[in-house]
């Protein structure tokens, strides 16, 4: 199966950015809303693209979240967050909302995916998508929180 740009570009190029760059240097590009910073990353996948960015502090951790292109096929994403925690630079997470589709009920649903290097762990199924981009990257920035720091839990 061949790999379609919108995937290699939410499963490979955005990942190997993050390691690159370093994971606060691009929330911090997202919180600047400096979208020219990742134009390298949309002529890598030959897409044009223009994210909805969204940012927020929630302490202990800054997550950046960013729209991708619409996804057409399984595996490819709606968007990406990447999660850093304040005072510990060497935590940084890398989540993706993927499209799923669930043959028993003929229907698709989003998954909420966690990269790290080559592993790729389906933690849940993701938040329904509404088509408003504030509503849909706050349901997701709440899916990554539920994971990165779960109710109850103090680290």
């Amino acid at each position: 199966m061949a790999m379609s740009p919108q995937y290699q570009l939410a499963h490979l190029f955005l990942p190997n950015m993050v390691k690159l760059k370093g994971a606060v240097t691009v929330v911090s590009a997202l919180e600047r809303k400096d979208l020219i910073f990742f134009d390298p990353l949309w002529q890598q996948a030959y897409v044009t693209h223009n994210p909805f960015v969204f940012t927020q502090t929630r302490s202990p951790f800054r997550i950046g979240i960013m729209t991708l292109p619409p996804p057409k096929d399984m595996g490819e994403s709606y968007m990406a967050a990447i999660v850093v925690k304040v005072g510990d630079p060497a935590y940084a997470r890398y989540f993706t909302l993927d499209m799923d589709y669930v043959l028993a009920k003929s229907a698709y649903r989003t998954l909420l995916c966690e990269r790290e290097g080559q592993k790729q762990t389906k933690h849940r199924e993701g938040p329904v998508l509404t088509g408003d981009n504030a509503t849909d990257t706050f349901a997701f920035m709440d899916a990554v929180m539920a994971v990165c720091a779960p109710v109850g839990i103090t680290k």
